[in-house]
């Protein structure tokens, strides 16, 4: 007999194989039925880790624009497995997010193999950072969502590095900007190519952006 090494890493099952290859007295039966035999180590552990949409507008009053992180579940996906979720840091406060995000921790929930129509346990849940518009000229700001106090043994993943995945950092991009109109050195009348003006704007933005002037 021997043991199968345990570890924490979310894998999939993996097979391995016996084989009778020598023998002191006697013979191996040459009937590969007889003299192998496969096994499968089964996988028992379950791991998740959060990623998050790169960056996001920031809107006007009135606007709906959400930061979206995921939360993958890999590994054993049969049981019922909670996490808790928090904004836990970035250059963000409180005022920048609607009054549907929440401030404080809250629990997700991936569904066991039990309650899924298809059999298959929940492999991601988003969570949506909801963002407060508004038309203030100020610099881009990040939100950092952590996940924490996972459920049923489940662990969270680690990178290669060994940096475990429990944050994610998402932007919401300044979207508002300022013009201004300043004029050159006065010219003398008829003078080409005549009199020039410059239209100078504060804090560039995602979109294009038109100006009329008169």
């Amino acid at each position: 007999s021997f043991y199968v090494k345990a570890d924490y890493v979310a894998e999939f099952d993996e097979n391995f194989q016996v084989r009778l290859v020598s023998v002191d007295h006697g013979i191996i039966n040459p009937t590969t039925a007889d003299n192998t035999i496969d096994f499968i180590a089964l996988n028992d552990d379950t791991t998740v880790e959060i990623s998050a949409l790169v960056a996001v507008r920031e809107g006007d009053a009135g606007d709906d624009y959400t930061l979206v992180y995921t939360v993958t579940r890999k590994g054993r996906l049969d049981k019922l497995t909670t996490v808790d979720w928090l904004i836990a840091g970035g250059t963000a406060t409180t005022s920048d997010f609607a009054d549907n995000t929440p401030t404080t921790a809250t629990t997700i929930t991936f569904a066991s193999s039990d309650d899924m129509v298809d059999g298959y346990g929940e492999e991601t849940q988003l969570i949506t950072v909801h963002i407060k518009g508004d038309s203030v000229i100020e610099s881009d700001e990040t939100v950092m969502v952590q996940i924490s106090n996972v459920s049923d043994g489940t662990t969270i993943a680690k990178n290669d590095s060994g940096n475990t995945l429990n944050q994610a950092i998402g932007t919401i991009l300044n979207d508002d900007t300022i013009f201004s109109v300043s004029a050159g050195t006065p010219v003398l009348e008829g003078v080409t190519p005549g009199q020039m003006f410059t239209v100078t704007r504060t804090k560039v933005t995602p979109q294009d952006q038109t100006i009329n002037w008169s």
